[in-house]
């Protein structure tokens, strides 16, 4: 499992069940213990436009998020769609830079977005 020491804000995509429900989950995490952290992620999404279906939260680790109902997309490449307009309106916010940039002051190596635990 990923430490918030190791990673102070990330991202998790996927299929989750909510509630009975399937869906589709974009999540933007970042350690609640770290404010500044969280302040700045908010303050992106704000300037950046991300609009109102991106959920912003200041308790817990899920700064910002945004799910679609499995049900209303249909076929892979849907899906596949939905997810990278996700990551193009986190891009546009400056967001992705964030997460990238506080990997490298983590001490992260540039291999660690690989999926693998190092």
């Amino acid at each position: 499992m990923y430490t918030s020491r190791k990673f102070p804000i990330l991202l998790e995509i996927g299929l989750v069940d909510v509630d009975g429900e399937a869906r589709l989950v974009f999540w933007v995490e970042s350690d609640p213990k770290r404010p500044a952290i969280r302040e700045r992620l908010l303050q992106l999404a704000d300037e950046g436009a991300l609009g109102s279906e991106w959920r912003r939260q200041v308790p817990g680790w899920q700064g910002l998020s945004v799910s679609r109902r499995a049900t209303t997309v249909e076929g892979y490449e849907a899906t596949v769609s939905w997810f990278m307009d996700r990551l193009e309106e986190l891009d546009g916010a400056g967001v992705l830079r964030l997460v990238a940039e506080l990997g490298e002051t983590a001490g992260l190596p540039p291999e660690a977005g690989d999926g693998q635990q190092k």
